[in-house]
């Protein structure tokens, strides 16, 4: 069960970190 936790955390960091990367790359065009 923690594994998982881990897991979701992670990938929402990724998630978060991907979608900020896009909106600044989006904006500097």
């Amino acid at each position: 069960m923690r594994m998982v936790f881990i897991l979701l955390r992670l990938t929402n960091q990724m998630f978060s970190t991907g979608f900020a990367g896009l909106f600044l790359h989006a904006h500097k065009n």
